[in-house]
């Protein structure tokens, strides 16, 4: 009985691993015209083992941009549910709060990302409010 128990619960962590990637036909790539760090393979696949499903806007692509010189564009949660990539659009907010400012974003050698947020002075604990 453990075992089987175990077994359920190791194919469920699974599965919400697998859906919290980036899958591949869910965004664009645009190299920038410097750019040469990367290939468009190497950056694809770095973005398809990262999780960027909570910028995912409802009905609305969003971009989001690398240091390293390239931008992501995020298609909308109803472009993947046409392209039938998505079920479930419950999760996905119409728009980001009114004063929320997305993350630059930088892909190491190694690649993992790192994003750097912005300084917003109307949050409490933010560094331009000392």
């Amino acid at each position: 009985m453990k075992i089987r128990l175990l077994i359920i619960l190791f194919l469920f962590i699974a599965k919400i691993a697998l859906c919290q990637q980036t899958r591949a036909n869910s965004f664009i790539c645009h190299l920038g015209p410097n750019f040469k760090d990367l290939t468009r393979s190497e950056i694809v696949s770095i973005i398809c083992n990262s999780q960027f499903e909570n910028f995912r806007l409802l009905n609305q692509r969003v971009t989001l941009n690398f240091d390293n010189g390239f931008d992501i564009i995020l298609l909308s949660a109803q472009e993947l549910q046409q392209l039938g990539l998505i079920n479930d659009l419950s999760s996905y907010q119409q728009a980001f709060p009114p004063k929320y400012k997305l993350p630059v974003f930088h892909v190491n050698g190694k690649g993992q990302i790192a994003a750097a947020y912005p300084v917003n002075t109307d949050v409490k604990y933010s560094r331009g409010n000392r």
